[in-house]
């Protein structure tokens, strides 16, 4: 749908109709939104993979997902068991940011396979800069202990100094 066809009347009808069916029954959104005159389609409720990243649909564009009880959003189930259900946190909690480089989505992958218990251990290799801490260490955990806070998480880290710069190095 084209952005000089979105108005905000559109656009409230079917935040109430998408709160109202709790983010499920998207047909019969749809329906209602098309018995109002709105040339309104359901995909615009679902977010778009393309090669080039996603396109979120309305209820993250919007900030509509947040307006959902937890039990409606337990409901949902779409991507709670979705493999790539980290990806999707990232980009709804933290839209700022870029989550859909091509590495990214290897290492996605890679996750998954940790969260679903078919590997045990992972190590990750990338250049300096490129977001290993940030993405793994710092949002991975937080993503996995706010699915099963009972999970005991160790983060080891390591980080080598040159020489030089060792502040125990005397010249005496």
């Amino acid at each position: 749908m084209k952005a000089k066809q979105l108005s905000p009347e559109m656009i409230a009808d079917a935040r109430r109709l998408y709160l109202k069916y709790g983010g499920r029954q998207i047909v019969r959104i749809e329906q209602e939104m098309r018995a109002l005159g709105w040339p309104f389609r359901r995909r615009l409720l679902y977010s778009t993979r393309h090669s080039h990243g996603v396109t979120p649909g309305w209820p993250e564009r919007f900030g509509w997902r947040h307006l959902l009880t937890p039990e409606q959003l337990a409901g949902l189930g779409r991507r709670n068991g979705s493999r790539n259900s980290f990806e999707h946190w990232l980009c709804d909690t933290f839209p700022e940011w870029t989550w859909t480089w091509k590495y990214q989505r290897y290492i996605y992958k890679k996750l998954a396979g940790l969260a679903a218990g078919k590997n045990r251990r992972l190590m990750i290799f990338m250049p300096p800069r490129h977001g290993k801490s940030e993405m793994v260490t710092v949002r991975y955990t937080a993503w996995r202990l706010l699915r099963d806070p009972r999970l005991n998480v160790i983060l080891g880290s390591y980080n080598r100094s040159s020489p030089t710069n060792s502040p125990a190095r005397s010249n005496a």
